[in-house]
Formats: C-alpha cells, sequence, structure tokens
C-alpha cells in the first residue's frame, strides 16, 4: 500500500499531520512491507521508485491502464512488397497485439483483410504477429497502410508500408 500512502501524503493534510506525529503507526496503518519503511525512513528514493513499480505492476489494473498508454503500436511490417496474385505471409512487429487481433491492407481503392496465423507475446511490448495475406489478381497496385486492430478496439496503422506491384 505504498503508493496509497504516497498519495495520501501529498493530497491529505490529515495523514500529513499523523505522519509527521507518528510515522511508525501511519506505516503500520498502510500495511507496509518492511523494505518500503526501511525506503522510507532511509530516504531511499530508488528503493521507493522500485517498489512503486513493483506494487503497480502487480495492480490489476496494470494492464489496462498502465502497459497500454497509446493502445498498441506497429513497429515494422515485413516483407514491404507483395505481387499481386500471390498469397504471402506478413510479419507484423510492434506492442500489445492481442492474440485474435487482425490484419488490413488498406488504401482508398482496396482493402484487403489479412488471416491472422498466430501472436508471439500476445497483450505485451516485443508482440509479433504473423498474417496469411491472399492479393487477388485485380489488387490495385499502389502503396498501402497496414492496420493491426484489437477486438478492444485498440488498434494502429502504419502509413504507407506495404506496396502491392503487378507482373
Amino acid at each position: 500500500m505504498l503508493v496509497k500512502l504516497i498519495a495520501d501524503l501529498l493530497n491529505n493534510s490529515d495523514v500529513q499531520q499523523q505522519f509527521s506525529r507518528d510515522p511508525p503507526g501511519v506505516m503500520d496503518s498502510y500495511e507496509l512491507s518492511p523494505g518500503a519503511r526501511q525506503a522510507l525512513e532511509h530516504g531511499d528514493r530508488q528503493r521507493l521508485l522500485e517498489l512503486i513499480g513493483q506494487e503497480i505492476s502487480q495492480s490489476a489494473l496494470f494492464g489496462a491502464l498502465w502497459s497500454k498508454p497509446g493502445g498498441i503500436v506497429i513497429h515494422s511490417v515485413s516483407p514491404t512488397t507483395g505481387e499481386a496474385g500471390t498469397q504471402f505471409e506478413l510479419t507484423i512487429t510492434g506492442d500489445y497485439f492481442a492474440s485474435t487481433a487482425f490484419v488490413t491492407l488498406q488504401r482508398e481503392n482496396g482493402n484487403y483483410l489479412a488471416q491472422t496465423l498466430r501472436v508471439t507475446q500476445p497483450d505485451a511490448q516485443g508482440s509479433t504477429l504473423t498474417a496469411r495475406l491472399n492479393l487477388p489478381v485485380g489488387a490495385s497496385p499502389g502503396v498501402y497502410s497496414v492496420t493491426v486492430s484489437n477486438p478492444s478496439a485498440w488498434f494502429s496503422i502504419l502509413d504507407n508500408c506495404f506496396t502491392v506491384v503487378t507482373k
């Protein structure tokens, strides 16, 4: 409960007064670990930050609020070129792809949905998504953007990263 104590010390004058009179009693009431107590007593900022990080990462809300500051992100797409009338696998690297994410190749004159085959490290930094893309013979040549969408409505677009060519 270190995070709660620090928040209360910053925002609650009653807790501030109680802490100035009886630090051990206040630390007891917040059920601080011995390590947190020692870090507070010694003013060990580095250790306090480590303990706060550990406490937040163990929170049930961590995955929903802290680990996805901007939703999912696409870092790269490979290959960057595909020929109309062929089927191939796309490898997309990024962060926080769901195991049920889907991939779309898109531009104004046509969108092509790829079939997600697998996601390694789903819902985490360092995700890799592999998808099968079947480009029809009539696919319009040109530059496309790639979108990865999670069922949670988070999505990311990597603009102008894939080129469709014809024979």
